[in-house]
């Protein structure tokens, strides 16, 4: 039987390479952009054959998908409908209804108060201790919250709402200041059976935009008896408000009383699925496919028992940065893509990503005045975490920059002891051993050239005579899906030089459908590939020494790149003749 996709008209970029994903796989399915019932009706009719698969959600199809369900024909049309239920879309967006069920459910863990207007927001500015965060009052789907420090920035967010056209009456949670923000992601099927599929922490303390927010997976900084009471509580909401499918949480953390406050629930392929989906290298949306048609999730196929473990850390970095909104903080996005790095320790995990962003920084960070430093780190940016590296570099101590971050200490620490090897390796410049361990923690040529007063390419060239070279791990994904690896320093290595001739293409976000005929045939290098797209891909961000390292071991004998790519200064000796 057909399916016909449900979305709504506009999709991020995530959303389209989900949906561009699943129609490629599945030749016969449809999709349908709602914009109206009358087009949607006139879509069912040319295609009765059809079932309805709501992939996305929006405030218009939540209202669609209850009030479908309110008909008297419903139980008629149930078949070809694989919606979620009704009353569990209400909850969610309706707060009253919401905040009401998880009184009942004794689960109220929110700080929110409801604001109906500006004159009722202006009775309770005397109540409030900024920052305070304001958000759409839809739980998923819905407008990102914004987070605020006054007065001045509470009437802009609140007129942003408006102009956004978000219906009264919006959330207004206080305070918020230096609390983490977790997220999670579980999974529930119709027979109450659930799984948690993952978790995340941002860096910044709760205010920063999603998008611009630097996340790490699994949670770090969290005790498991934290992380255990969240899961607890994660799966009782589930069920005390009837939801399955895919459902996401996001949670601001008091690291002090141990405290915990619901600030969102998802339902569905939201940004938090997705993300989850790129990093387990699950299929979410055939997963939300399977429990909406009523299966239980152990009868997926390809389920593994259990929940997903992971022997690697993960870290989705933001990227472009608009300098125009750089002072915004939560107010406004200012990042315009993201890119992921894969590693065995937070350390590596880290430095992969800082040192894309570190290639793209106008003016060195080391000639920075000291004024502007503490400027960049009072500030809640969404590149902080450069400036941080370079304040302990500086020898700023953890519980300084601490007290003006409110980022947790664990990340603190972790760049600490890189600034610790980084003095060491300047002290024994050309020591093999500490050149092993360097690689090991993360540290690039670049930094360690730096480092030793050396040029890059001679590290490069004592890296590859003596051996010191990355082996690949293999992350174990769904089948179907095209083995993935990403580079560590331990013994073993799971990537083999593929049979010739062999192409590999370099995946860019910035291009993401080009060479979409080439993928299949092509060894893919990219942190954000399509999961089933290559014979395999390496998962390191797209800068010249991952690249090269790759190339090292692959030795291709073509190579495919958008032009950002083709600007790379990659070598030679690897390309060949260069880009094809």
């Amino acid at each position: 039987m057909k399916k016909l996709v449900l979305t709504p008209s506009e999709l991020n970029q995530n959303q389209e390479r989900t949906l561009n994903r699943l129609l490629q796989k599945n030749k016969s399915w449809l999709h349908h952009p709602f914009q109206d019932l009358e087009a949607l009706l006139k879509d069912l009719m040319e295609h009765p054959d059809a079932t309805i698969f709501p992939l996305f959600l929006n405030r218009d199809l939540i209202d669609l998908l209850i009030e479908v369900q309110k008909l008297e024909v419903w139980p008629q049309m149930r078949s070809k409908w694989h919606s979620y239920p009704a009353s569990s879309l209400e909850y969610l967006l309706y707060p009253e209804l919401f905040q009401a069920q998880l009184e009942h459910l004794g689960l109220n863990m929110t700080k929110s108060q409801l604001i109906y207007g500006w004159e009722d927001l202006q009775e309770r500015l005397e109540d409030l201790s900024f920052p305070v965060l304001l958000r759409d009052s839809l739980q998923m789907h819905g407008q990102e919250p914004i987070t605020v420090g006054n007065t001045e920035e509470l009437q802009a967010a609140y007129e942003s709402f408006q102009d956004l056209v978000l219906p009264l009456p919006y959330y207004i949670e206080s305070p918020m200041k230096g609390l983490r923000e977790i997220e999670l992601v579980l999974v529930r099927d119709s027979f109450d059976s659930s799984f948690i599929l993952g978790t995340a922490e941002h860096i910044e303390p709760v205010g920063l935009h999603r998008d611009d927010a630097t996340l790490v997976f699994p949670a770090q900084s969290l005790a498991d008896s934290a992380l255990q009471f969240l899961r607890n509580y994660s799966i009782r909401l589930a069920r005390g408000l009837g939801l399955q499918g895919i459902i996401s949480l996001r949670f601001a953390w008091n690291p002090k009383k141990e405290q915990a406050f619901l600030l969102q629930v998802g339902l569905g392929l939201n940004d938090s699925a997705l993300m989850m989906s790129q990093i387990l290298r699950l299929p979410m949306a055939e997963l939300m496919l399977h429990i909406l048609e009523g299966k239980s999730v152990q009868s997926m196929p390809g389920w593994k028992a259990g929940e997903p473990a992971m022997d690697y850390l993960v870290a989705r970095f933001p990227l472009d940065f608009s300098q125009e909104l750089a002072g915004d903080s939560g107010l406004t996005r200012q990042s315009t893509g993201q890119f992921y790095a894969y590693a065995r320790n937070l350390e590596a995990t880290l430095l992969k990503g800082l040192a894309v962003l570190e290639a793209r920084v106008d003016i060195p960070l080391e000639r920075l005045s000291e004024e502007d430093l503490i400027d960049h780190l009072v500030r809640q940016r969404s590149d902080r975490l450069l400036y941080l590296l370079e304040a302990l570099r500086r020898g700023l101590s953890v519980a300084y920059i601490q007290g003006l971050t409110h980022i947790d200490p664990l990340f603190l620490e972790a760049l600490k002891g890189v600034v610790a090897l980084e003095k060491e390796l300047s002290h024994n410049p050309g020591d093999l051993d500490q050149l092993r361990q360097a690689k090991a923690f993360g540290l690039s040529d670049r930094r360690i050239a730096q480092l030793w007063k050396e040029s890059e390419e001679n590290i490069w060239d004592l890296r590859v005579a003596e051996g010191i070279l990355p082996t690949y791990k293999e992350i174990e994904g769904w089948v179907g899906f095209a083995v993935a690896y990403y580079s560590s320093y331990e013994m073993e290595n799971e990537a083999q030089q593929s049979v010739h001739p062999s192409t590999v293409f370099l995946y860019s976000d910035q291009d993401p459908w080009l060479g979409q005929e080439l993928w299949k045939e092509s060894i893919l290098v990219g942190s954000n590939s399509p999961l089933e797209a290559g014979l395999k891909q390496y998962l390191e961000p797209l800068i010249p020494e991952l690249i090269d390292q790759v190339l090292l071991l692959e030795d291709p004998d073509k190579l495919y790149g958008s032009p950002e790519i083709r600007s790379l200064n990659l070598r030679n000796f690897y390309t060949r003749d260069g880009f094809d």
